[in-house]
């Protein structure tokens, strides 16, 4: 199932297919022009009649936000401005206290799923960020409650792996929203100063990438974060660099800050079902793997794939697949044309047998989880270059 968003991302969710009609939620990233063409239904419920970028309404119809609203129109976003700047608060939460202790200041972020605060924790004197789940349009009962409980499950899951380079639930919860007119879930999660692994690595472009040495130090503790979730049944399903931040001071110099689309094993692991599974587990097509693509059964391998695709987007200093989600998607299930840093004309000497493994389109060529996947990175490094070279 594809889902597009106001905010132009294309997001699968497993198990359903490419061409259905569903909400306007999550991440896109297709052109216009492919996008009418092949979701032409999601589009038209994505987008305004001019081709603005729009958000979703989140206010009752018959308060007199939701009127107001209704006057004014789909909320834009303009491309360019700045982020603080151009994000609304849908919730009309700026300035107020949740449970009487989390200070809700300004909007600092928005996604198909979430709109997130930045904050102060008034009892501890620190700051905070306050994750607040957005309402799908037209979502029954029955579907908000089910998205209530996976928002609440994230945070459960976060809380349960308490490791250093995942980042720190405070609280969660649900609170009457008079804007949304129900009851939202929320989340109190630590703050991090710094920026997303999407954003450095975009201002590293140009400057040759980083030697594999230097590569795995950076993302070393992202793997570690994988092991330890692995080890405890949970598999993440949507690492991707915008889902990593990069920390300029702090004992842990990176931390994996989103587990929306996480799944957590059941008894029977073996089975491929999970105890969240009463939904579509949604993810973004940034860093996809084929089986989560087609629809097919997903695990620990699928995280490997992910794993290896940033490491070869920090390797190259350039994107492992075309920004086009059509060619994207057709390089995936293309066992020889796996994105491996030679194709970027990077050396990663014995790297690039590991890597092409880990990105193999069948699940059972790969390494079988994280901890497997640093084994080989380790035991490979000293055939590896300690220096960027080109090929």
């Amino acid at each position: 199932m594809a889902r597009a968003s106001g905010h132009g991302t294309l997001v699968f969710a497993s198990g359903a297919p490419p061409n259905e009609t569903c909400e306007s939620q999550g991440d896109l990233e297709m052109p216009r022009h492919l996008a009418e063409k092949i979701f032409p239904h999601d589009l038209e419920m994505a987008m305004s009649e001019d081709g603005a970028k729009t958000c979703p309404g989140v206010v009752g119809r018959d308060t007199e936000r939701g009127k107001e609203r209704a006057r004014r129109g789909p909320l834009r976003l303009v491309e360019g401005q700045d982020e603080s700047r151009r994000l609304a608060d849908l919730f009309g939460l700026e300035g107020s206290i949740l449970e009487r202790k989390y200070r809700v200041d300004r909007v600092v972020g928005q996604g198909g799923f979430g709109v997130v605060y930045a904050g102060l924790h008034l009892v501890l004197e620190r700051p905070i960020a306050i994750k607040v789940l957005r309402p799908m349009p037209r979502a029954s009962s029955e579907q908000w409650a089910d998205e209530s409980a996976s928002f609440l499950q994230e945070a459960k899951t976060i809380a349960r792996l308490r490791h250093a380079a995942v980042v720190d639930v405070v609280d969660a919860g649900v609170t009457w929203v008079d804007a949304a007119s129900r009851a939202v879930p929320w989340m109190v999660l630590e703050w991090l100063d710094g920026e997303t692994l999407a954003r450095h690595l975009e201002g590293r472009r140009g400057r040759g990438g980083r030697a594999p040495r230097e590569a795995l130090a950076l993302m070393r503790p992202v793997i570690e974060a994988m092991i330890h979730a692995h080890d405890a049944g949970v598999i993440h399903g949507d690492l991707k660099p915008s889902n990593v931040m990069v920390l300029p001071s702090g004992d842990t110099p990176i931390k994996v800050i989103d587990f929306g689309a996480a799944e957590v094993r059941g008894d029977d692991p073996a089975a491929g079902t999970t105890a969240t599974e009463r939904w579509p587990r949604a993810f973004s097509a940034v860093c996809a793997a084929p089986e989560q693509l087609s629809g097919a059964r997903t695990g620990p391998w699928t995280d490997v794939y992910a794993l290896a695709l940033m490491l070869t987007y920090v390797l190259t200093d350039r994107s492992p697949y075309p920004d086009d989600a059509i060619a994207r998607s057709a390089l995936a299930f293309d066992e020889a044309r796996r994105p491996t840093a030679s194709k970027a004309g990077v050396d990663a000497g014995a790297w690039e047998e590991v890597l092409a493994r880990a990105l193999s389109v069948y699940p059972a060529r790969r390494p079988p989880d994280a901890r497997a996947l640093l084994e080989e990175l380790e035991r490979t490094l000293e055939r590896a270059p300690r220096s960027r070279s080109a090929g």
